[in-house]
């Protein structure tokens, strides 16, 4: 069997960079412009935002002493995310062999070595540029192109196919409709190709050798399923972190308040991550428009279908209403206090005022 495995690790840093910033820093950047487009079209296509891809150094591993080279791309997103991509080229490789680049631990646990050592790199030099912290949560998923006919590839290893889309080793025992579900979520552009989504891989089959779009649709739906659950645990954080704050200042009095300086500093927090996240979302919404054709935007909404992203992205904008309300209610509060000292600061000099005419009345007498 010949065609590649891709190893997709994805991270987050929290930080945007620019692509200036990063073409100065890191070498050896991919010519994404040899990745031509293959796939018959009626229409120009408009590339849409293809991220900064550069070659790290290859290795090899060895499987029954046969010694498989894999080679390490970094693609770096203008949200602050990256993925390391670690893409092993299948030349006449048996299906033993296939299977354990696939389940087999011991050569998971050398592909994550390998995966650690290129994260550690693109990490060191993403921080020359500024204070960066990788997030604890990761993303891990498996891209397939198989080189062959459809219904050839099918009628051998269409179990196969299946217990790679959802990561089951043994797949004698599954049962026919499920298998039939599993390989539902599909689309073709032509008859010679089909393209599989699952929730831990995806596999391509096509006699043609041109995937790296494809390649690009899986990892930003991936990306954008990490970057969810990153703003989604900080979310949470930001409520418990500014729920003191609200209810300490509900039960003190003014002139309590006016010695609380941590307000304003929440109020800018809460603004200022409301506004990222925002954006994050807004990013989300407007990804399959920038794909500029029918079908990478129908890819990306079956890839969206399968990770339930919909479901993920509306659940953060109730979770943004939260950050929003609370945000207005700090708000009202540090004009309410504002107000309050602009009275309090009134009322002082008017009894200032009285005072002093007091004062000169009891000096004429």
């Amino acid at each position: 069997m010949n065609g590649e495995i891709i190893y997709l690790f994805m991270y987050n840093t929290g930080t945007p960079f620019i692509n200036e910033e990063l073409n100065k820093l890191l070498k050896n950047k991919e010519d994404f412009s040899k990745y031509e487009f293959t796939r018959p079209t009626p229409e120009e296509i408009s590339i849409f935002n293809i991220p900064l891809i550069f070659n790290l150094n290859d290795e090899t591993i060895n499987i029954d002493s046969t010694p498989i080279k894999i080679k390490a791309q970094v693609a770096i997103y203008n949200t602050g995310s990256f993925s390391i991509r670690l893409r092993s080229i299948l030349n006449n490789i048996t299906m033993e062999q296939l299977h354990k680049l696939s389940f087999d631990n011991k050569i998971k646990a050398q592909i994550k070595i390998f995966a650690e050592k290129s994260k550690s790199k693109i990490e060191n030099n993403l921080a020359k540029i500024r204070n960066i912290k990788i997030n604890e949560f990761t993303e891990y998923y498996e891209f397939y192109y198989i080189n062959g006919e459809k219904k050839d590839i099918l009628k051998k290893y269409k179990k196969f196919i299946a217990g790679l889309l959802i990561d089951e080793p043994i797949v004698d025992t599954l049962d026919e409709n499920y298998i039939k579900e599993i390989l539902a979520k599909n689309i073709s552009y032509n008859i010679d190709d089909i393209f599989f989504v699952g929730w831990e891989s995806a596999v391509i089959i096509d006699k043609l050798k041109s995937y790296e779009y494809e390649l690009i649709v899986a990892e930003i739906a991936n990306i954008q399923f990490l970057e969810m659950r990153v703003y989604r645990k900080e979310i949470i954080n930001m409520l418990k972190s500014t729920r003191a704050i609200v209810s300490e200042n509900s039960n003190i009095n003014f002139l309590q308040k006016l010695y609380k300086k941590d307000l304003n500093n929440s109020n800018l927090i809460l603004g200022k991550f409301y506004d990222k996240t925002n954006d994050m979302l807004n990013n989300v919404i407007e990804t399959p428009f920038g794909f500029g054709e029918w079908y990478l935007s129908k890819l990306y909404f079956l890839f969206s279908n399968v990770f339930k992203l919909d479901l993920s992205k509306n659940s953060l904008k109730d979770n943004l209403e939260l950050i929003e309300k609370r945000r207005n209610f700090i708000s009202d509060t540090i004009e309410s206090i504002h107000s309050d000292s602009l009275e309090f600061i009134i009322i002082f000099l008017i009894i200032i005022e009285v005072i002093l005419e007091l004062i000169y009345i009891l000096k004429i007498y």
